[in-house]
């Protein structure tokens, strides 16, 4: 997990330092010295990342052989969802418009289910339907979230963001009837989407009560 989130954070870094600048609305999160900052140092954080997504998969691999299962498709499962994503970021940094809502899916989908699928694959073939379940429980969801936002002008998902936490509770909502009424039995990749829609449904619900309850803040006398 460690060597998968390590590869992301550094396509994320490259985004919020280089690609911002080239945005006509961009998400700014780093003002222009940190930009300045993280871009003079990116060489050393990739070469660093590497290095410590190396050492983590080397891990893997001791652990998974000391346990007795097998070591090499951990390890290569891993190598190459970094490197897909490493791809994946190449293009969707340099990329505009409604192309980078498949690529962000994508990048989505190798976070939040590549970790998994590289353990599934210390014990066996990772299983198509434990990959749609996956798939369907966090980045189908936000992939819709991030299509909303108003540069990709698509009219039936902008309401999306301004609604974000009752589209969450609603999406999940949905998504734990679905999973507890239509996939009956005990395959584990049905056990996993009633575990894991009902995980996300209890994890909305409590941001968005504990963000109900904090005091909203008052912008400053003379602030736009």
């Amino acid at each position: 997990m460690a060597a998968v989130y390590s590869a992301y954070e550094f396509g994320y870094l490259v985004n919020d330092a280089i690609t911002v600048r080239r945005e006509t609305h961009p998400t700014v999160r780093l003002g222009r010295s940190d930009q300045d900052a993280v871009a003079r140092r990116l060489p050393a954080i990739f070469i660093l990342r590497t290095g410590f997504g190396i050492c983590c998969l080397a891990a893997l691999g001791l652990m998974a052989k000391g346990w007795g299962l097998a070591w090499k498709q951990p390890v290569a499962a891993g190598a190459a969802i970094i490197l897909l994503i490493h791809l994946t970021y190449l293009a969707y940094n340099r990329l505009r418009g409604r192309i980078t809502i498949p690529l962000f899916l994508l990048l989505v989908s190798l976070r939040f289910a590549g970790p998994v699928l590289m353990l599934a694959s210390a014990t066996g073939r990772p299983s198509l339907s434990l990959l749609g379940v996956l798939l369907a429980t966090y980045p189908v969801i936000n992939a819709l979230e991030f299509s909303g936002k108003a540069r990709f002008s698509l009219p039936w998902v902008q309401a999306i963001p301004p609604k974000v936490d009752a589209w969450r509770l609603a999406a999940y909502g949905l998504l734990v009837l679905v999973a507890w009424l239509a996939c009956r039995g005990s395959h584990p990749a049905a056990n996993a989407f009633r575990l894991g829609s009902t995980y996300f449904l209890g994890y909305r619900i409590l941001t968005y009560l504990v963000a109900r309850a904090m005091p909203t803040r008052t912008a400053p006398r003379g602030t736009p």
